[in-house]
C-alpha cells in the first residue's frame, strides 16, 4: 500500500466508520470544506462528488485520500462498499465509536501518530488491521473497544514489541491475531479463539513472538494459543474463577511456562482446565485455597499447584508432577505414565496417583509426604475404560480418556480403574527398570503422623501384562515407606504391596523394598526389608472385601474416600489363586 503521509487529519464526520455498509448517511459538504467537488472511483465508474451529495463511510475516507493525496487508495465497489485497498485509522480516529473493516481492506495504525485507538464501541474486522510505528521510539500500541471481533478472513497483525487488546466485554477471534514482540489481551467477559458453529475454515490463531498474556475468567479455545519464545500468563481482571476450555484446541509455549496465576496469589478461587492439548515446559497453576480441576489431553510441561484441592486427569505419554502444595484431596490419573519430578506435600485428605503404564521418578529431590493420611499408588491398569460393572459404589460414570488431539473430554466425577486390562507398569524409584526413563531418585513415601494420632496408609500395586510391568521397585539402601504414627496408643498405617510380576529373578524382582518403618510413636520397629520374587506381598490386612473393578471416586473432604476403594481381578496381579487372595484379605 502507497504512503498516506500526505494525507491531512480532519475531525471524522461520524461516530461509525463501517465501510461495509452501503447506507449514504455522512453529508459530503463535511467533508469537501472548501473543495467545490471531488471525483472518486466506484467500481471503475468516475463519480463527481458535490456539496449537496451524501456518502457512505468507504466514500467519505475516498474523498479525502483524493483531496489530502490527490490519489484514492481504497477501492470502492458499484454501491460505495470498501473491497480493497486500505487507509490510515490514525487520521480517521478522533471520536469513533464503531470501526468495521470488511474482507480484503488494510487499515493500518500508526503507533507515531495514534498510539492509542479507543473505541466506544466495537473493533469487527475482517480484513486485514495492521499496527506499527512511522518512529522507532514508539514500540508499542493498544486498541481499546467496548468488543473486539475479528472474524474468519481478519488479521490483526503488529511488528511492535508490545501490542495490547482491550474489551469492556468480549474478545472473539475466528482468524488470526499476531504479534512480533508481546501480546497483552484482557477482556471483562470472555476471550474466545475459535470458530463460529458450522463453519469450516482454518483454525484460528493468537500467537506471540514473545510473551503471551491473557486477562480474563473465561478462555475459550479451539485453535491454537502460542508463545513462540516466551511464557503464556493467564489471569483474570478482578478475583474470580479463571475456566479454560480447551476442547480442540492447543495451548502451547515450547520454550517457556503456562502459567494460570503467580506464587503470590493466596485467594480462594478456582482454576478449571477442560479439554485440548498444553505443550510448555511447565504448567503452573496457582489457587491458593481454591480447587483447581484438570481434564485434558496432552500435558508436555513438569505441573506444579498450589491449592486446596486437586484433582488431574490427562491423556499424555508422561505426566510429569513437579512441587505440589496441596491442602487436601489431590487425585492424579493418566493413560500414561507418572514421573515425580518434584515434592508431592500433602497436608490433608488422600492421595491418589494411576498411571496406565509406569509410575516412577527422574528428580534425587523428590518426594511424597502426606502425613497422617493414606498414600495410593497404582500402574499398569487400565484407568480409560467404559463404566465399571459391578461396583458396589459405582455411583458414576468411570473415568474415560481423551484423544491425543483432545477432541473428547474425560467424563469427571469418578475415576476407575480396571485391573482385567491394561498394558502392565511398574512402580519403580530405584532405576532398575522404568523404561525408556530409568528412575533415578530415591523416593521415600511418607505417610507417618509427625504431630499426634495415626500414621496413614499406603497401597501399591503394579500389574502386568505378560512380561510387561507388575513390579515394585525401591532401593534396598534406605527407607522407602514410612507410616509410622506418634503419640501413646497411635498405631502406624498399613502398607499394602500387589505386584503382578511373577519373576523369580534376584536381578529383577517382583518386589524390592529397602526400610519400611509401620510402628507406633515414630519408633523404629516393626521394620521390613524385602527382595522377595513371590509376585504378591501383603504386609498388612486391607480391611475392604474384593471386588470386580477398583473404583476411585474423585476425592473430597466431606466424603469417606478411603471405605469407597476397592479393588478386582487380584488374579491378574498375583501368583496366587482369587481365592487364596480372598481368604488372605
Amino acid at each position: 500500500m502507497p504512503a498516506l503521509s500526505q494525507e491531512a487529519p480532519a475531525a471524522t464526520p461520524t461516530n461509525d466508520l463501517d465501510l461495509s455498509s452501503a447506507q449514504q448517511n455522512i453529508a459530503a459538504s463535511s467533508v469537501l470544506q472548501s473543495a467545490p467537488e471531488a471525483n472518486i472511483n466506484l467500481g471503475g465508474v468516475v463519480r463527481t462528488v458535490g456539496a449537496a451529495d451524501m456518502l457512505t463511510a468507504a466514500e467519505m475516507v475516498a474523498v479525502r485520500q483524493v483531496l489530502a493525496t490527490g490519489t484514492q487508495f481504497l477501492q470502492l465497489n458499484e454501491q460505495g462498499v470498501a473491497v480493497g485497498g486500505g487507509f490510515r485509522v490514525s487520521y480517521y480516529a478522533a471520536g469513533l465509536n464503531n470501526l468495521v473493516v470488511p474482507e480484503g481492506v488494510r487499515v493500518s495504525q500508526d503507533a507515531a501518530l495514534l498510539q492509542s485507538l479507543n473505541l466506544t464501541g466495537n473493533l469487527t474486522n475482517a480484513g486485514t488491521f495492521n499496527i506499527f510505528s512511522s518512529n522507532a521510539a514508539v514500540n508499542s500500541a493498544t486498541v481499546n473497544a467496548s468488543n473486539i471481533y475479528n472474524n474468519v478472513t481478519g488479521t490483526i497483525t503488529s511488528s511492535l514489541a508490545n501490542l495490547n487488546l482491550n474489551a469492556i466485554n468480549n474478545i472473539v477471534n475466528a482468524g488470526s491475531i499476531t504479534s512480533a514482540g508481546n501480546l497483552s489481551m484482557s477482556a471483562g467477559g470472555s476471550i474466545v479463539n475459535a470458530l463460529p458453529a458450522g463453519v469450516a475454515a482454518m483454525s484460528p490463531i493468537m500467537q506471540a513472538a514473545g510473551t503471551m498474556n491473557l486477562m480474563a475468567s473465561s478462555i475459550v479455545n479451539s485453535g491454537l494459543i502460542s508463545s513462540l519464545t516466551g511464557n503464556i500468563n493467564v489471569n483474570s481482571m478482578t478475583a474470580a474463577n479463571i475456566a479454560i476450555n480447551n476442547l480442540g484446541g492447543v495451548m502451547q509455549a515450547l520454550h517457556g511456562a503456562i502459567n494460570v496465576r503467580d506464587a503470590s496469589y493466596n485467594l480462594s478461587h478456582d482454576i478449571t482446565l477442560s479439554g485440548g492439548d498444553y505443550l510448555s515446559r511447565e504448567l503452573n497453576l496457582y489457587s491458593g485455597h481454591g480447587t483447581v480441576e484438570v481434564n485434558v489431553g496432552k500435558l508436555t510441561g513438569v505441573m506444579t499447584s498450589v491449592a486446596e484441592i486437586l484433582h488431574l486427569q490427562a491423556d499424555t505419554p508422561v505426566l510429569t508432577l513437579g512441587d505440589q502444595c496441596l491442602y487436601g484431596d489431590p487425585t492424579y490419573a493418566n493413560t500414561g505414565a507418572i514421573n515425580i519430578a518434584g515434592a508431592l506435600t500433602i497436608t490433608g485428605g488422600p492421595l491418589v496417583i494411576a498411571a496406565g503404564t509406569n509410575i516412577l521418578s527422574t528428580n534425587t529431590g523428590a518426594s511424597i509426604t502426606n502425613n497422617g493420611n493414606n498414600i495410593y499408588l497404582i500402574a499398569g491398569a487400565t484407568v480409560n475404560t467404559g463404566s465399571c460393572t459391578g461396583c458396589a459404589n459405582n455411583a458414576g460414570t468411570s473415568f474415560s480418556g481423551t484423544n491425543p488431539s483432545g477432541t473428547g473430554l474425560m467424563t469427571a466425577g469418578t475415576i476407575t480403574i480396571d485391573f482385567s486390562s491394561g498394558s502392565g507398569g511398574n512402580i519403580d524409584f530405584s532405576g532398575i527398570t522404568g523404561g525408556s526413563t530409568a528412575s533415578t531418585a530415591t523416593l521415600v513415601l511418607d505417610a507417618s503422623n509427625t504431630t499426634s494420632g495415626g500414621g496413614g496408609n499406603v497401597l501399591l500395586a503394579a500389574r502386568a501384562n505378560g512380561g510387561t510391568g507388575g513390579q515394585i521397585l525401591f532401593p534396598t539402601s534406605s527407607v522407602s515407606i514410612n507410616t509410622s504414627g506418634r503419640g501413646a496408643g497411635s498405631a502406624g498405617g498399613s502398607v499394602t504391596v500387589i505386584a503382578g510380576s511373577a519373576s523369580t529373578s534376584d536381578s529383577s524382582p517382583a518386589v524390592q523394598l529397602g526400610t519400611v518403618i509401620t510402628s507406633d510413636s515414630g519408633a523404629a520397629v516393626g521394620n521390613t526389608t524385602s527382595t522377595t520374587t513371590a509376585g504378591y506381598v501383603l504386609y498388612s490386612r486391607f480391611s475392604q472385601a474384593p471386588s470386580t473393578c477398583c473404583h476411585l471416586p474423585y476425592l473430597h473432604p466431606c466424603r469417606n474416600n478411603a471405605s469407597m476403594l476397592k479393588f478386582s481381578n487380584r488374579l491378574l496381579l498375583s501368583n496366587m489363586s482369587l481365592a487364596d487372595a480372598a481368604d488372605t484379605m
